[in-house]
């Protein structure tokens, strides 16, 4: 059911000779040729193995071509064909997340005998690498192709060797995989209006990717602003801590202050309001010396006073007298 030799030699890029298009760079060649020196090695540990060399040309051909990612190829899956992607009509699925269970999952409903397409990655390749791959590409416009972003053409990067003045000097075409390769170059990097349908869905994708490039910028400006927004946020948050910090400080040295003020207030207070020792001993004296003068009698000797001596009362000395 797998193509063979004589069906990829008639056709594929993997079996082209240098010598038939010298201007073509054909990355086939870096593909296939460790495989032959593998198969070299093997051969000197096994000489019983009947390997040839187009055997195992044809092995990596069908591998690089058939099959579908770290599942490689699937019996069945890889018979498929392709078309541009609105004729897709199934899709490969991956089952798990270790890609080791595959599918090919319909897309619409399918009619019995119809032909399953599955995308062979048209959309991300560009026509040269998917002819380069394939053996063939859909028309440009189905492809991812190269133009700068003044709109200036450069498909002949793509084309590099596939130019109508690169043709001219291979030798004259043959059946098989060189005239394959020449008519591709023909319709797809002959002239600008072969490139121009590729070109344009590349202006597309490149515009969707400016965009979307410029919103990301957006983004990061926006967040940028955020950040520093954030930072003076922390910065009043940090200044305004050390403000409350300062200010407890200062309360407590005011509470502190106060104590302190109001203590001394009240031992001034105490201090000045009651007497001391020497004071309450000097009053104490006084009192016993004015109580001790007031029970002493009077001397013999103190002088009269002038103020006459009143009468008797009833009848004293002076009525005796008389």
């Amino acid at each position: 059911m797998l193509p063979k030799l004589s069906e990829y030699s008639a056709f594929h890029p993997s079996f082209l000779h240098g010598k038939e298009a010298p201007t073509f760079k054909n990355s086939w060649k870096n593909w296939v040729e460790p495989a032959l020196d593998c198969l070299d090695q093997w051969k000197d540990t096994h000489p019983d193995v009947q390997v040839s060399y187009d055997d195992m040309h044809v092995a990596v051909t069908q591998l690089y071509t058939r099959r579908f990612g770290d599942v490689d190829m699937v019996p069945l899956a890889d018979m498929s064909n392709t078309k541009r992607d609105a004729e897709l009509n199934v899709g490969a699925e991956y089952l798990d997340s270790q890609s080791s269970a595959f599918c090919l999952q319909a897309k619409r409903a399918i009619e019995a005998g119809e032909e399953l397409l599955v995308d062979y990655g048209s959309s991300g390749h560009d026509s040269v690498t998917m002819f380069v791959l394939y053996g063939f590409a859909l028309p440009s416009q189905y492809h991812l192709g190269v133009a700068k972003p003044d709109g200036v053409t450069v498909g002949e990067g793509l084309c590099e060797g596939l130019m109508p003045k690169d043709i001219a000097t291979w030798p004259p075409p043959k059946t098989g995989p060189a005239s394959n390769l020449r008519n591709f170059a023909k319709s797809h990097c002959a002239t600008p209006e072969a490139r121009a349908g590729r070109d344009s869905r590349f202006l597309t994708l490149e515009q969707e990717l400016r965009d979307t490039r410029t919103a990301l910028m957006s983004t990061a400006d926006d967040l940028k602003r955020a950040n520093q927004e954030l930072k003076g946020v922390r910065i009043e948050l940090a200044d305004a801590l050390d403000d409350a910090k300062r200010l407890r400080t200062l309360a407590a040295a005011g509470v502190g202050a106060v104590l302190c003020i109001a203590w001394f207030g009240a031992m001034f207070y105490f201090s000045t309001s009651r007497p001391n020792e020497t004071q309450v001993e000097s009053a104490g004296a006084e009192r016993t010396s004015a109580s001790s003068q007031a029970k002493k009698p009077a001397a013999k000797d103190a002088p009269t006073t002038d103020v006459p001596a009143q009468a008797p009362p009833y009848g004293g000395p002076e009525l005796r007298k008389r």
